[in-house]
């Protein structure tokens, strides 16, 4: 048999490879919305000083691409159910937020950086 028809043999990873596939994940990694961005929104809407402060630690709590709805809302702000509503309509206001599908209605995810 020729060596064009052999199988060539399965290469094992090298330290340098796993580096290059390292650094190449941290860059394809996503991040969530800058924080001048996200503060912008709230700003341009002229919501009051209590409402901004929910929005700040909102935004200090959701880690990128975390889905999350009214319900985790009440449970970081220790805040009623109807409050952690209004805030979504805000966060929907301010397009900084991006609807989740397959995950049960009215779920969220702040949007990554370049949506």
């Amino acid at each position: 048999m020729s060596d064009s028809g052999r199988k060539l043999p399965i290469r094992t990873a090298k330290v340098a490879d796993s580096e290059k596939l390292e650094t190449l994940a941290r860059s394809n990694e996503l991040h969530k919305i800058s924080e001048t961005a996200y503060s912008q929104g709230y700003r341009e809407k002229g919501y009051k000083w209590a409402t901004i402060q929910y929005l700040k630690e909102i935004y200090d709590q959701l880690e990128p691409n975390q889905v999350f709805g009214s319900a985790y809302l009440v449970k970081i702000l220790e805040c009623p159910e109807r409050t952690a509503r209004g805030l979504l309509a805000k966060l929907r206001e301010m397009d900084v937020v991006v609807a989740v599908t397959g995950k049960g209605k009215g779920m969220y995810r702040l949007k990554n950086v370049g949506e």
